[in-house]
């Protein structure tokens, strides 16, 4: 089976459920499932070890928040950057799973 690591993330706004999936072929599938609509721009993210994201992807409006990114030795954690139409934005990450 393929490694996963889904986390209810209740410290987005809005919330919602962030998947981390390690693929065949060297990729990991980063989605995020919003509770309600989002007022404003989820940016997907790859981060490292110490939680800077160094590889982002922004869905197109209207679709479901989904990436798949190259999975690199320092990939560590992904997540979701909310910026909200006000300006004020949130991150919620989650461990990817083991190789």
């Amino acid at each position: 089976p393929t490694p996963l690591i889904t986390v209810v993330a209740d410290d987005v706004a809005p919330p919602g459920r962030e998947t981390a999936e390690r693929l065949a072929g060297a990729r990991v599938r980063v989605r995020w499932a919003p509770e309600a609509p989002v007022d404003g721009e989820a940016t997907l993210v790859l981060a490292d070890a110490s939680r800077a994201p160094f590889a982002t992807s922004r869905p197109a409006p209207g679709t479901p928040p989904s990436a798949e990114f190259v999975d690199e030795p320092r990939a560590a954690f992904a997540g979701v950057l909310v910026v909200r139409a006000d300006g004020t934005s949130t991150t919620a990450l989650v461990p990817i799973p083991p190789r």
